[in-house]
């Protein structure tokens, strides 16, 4: 399996070491917001004992 441009990317941080560390947070914070902002696609728990409305029927 080959990804794109990962070497480039890797050969660029390996030659600017001070920018090597801004590149990994950078991944890290592209990675940590898509676990945050991607649904997991868990089911959401009913609610009961509550009135419903069009929104809790809504994906």
């Amino acid at each position: 399996m080959v990804i794109p441009f990962v070497g480039t990317i890797v050969a660029y941080a390996c030659a600017h070491t001070a920018n090597y560390f801004a590149i990994v947070f950078a991944i890290n914070i592209f990675l940590l917001a898509l676990i945050l902002i991607v649904p997991s696609g868990k089911p959401k728990k009913p609610k009961f004992g509550k009135d419903y409305t069009v929104e809790d029927f809504t994906i």
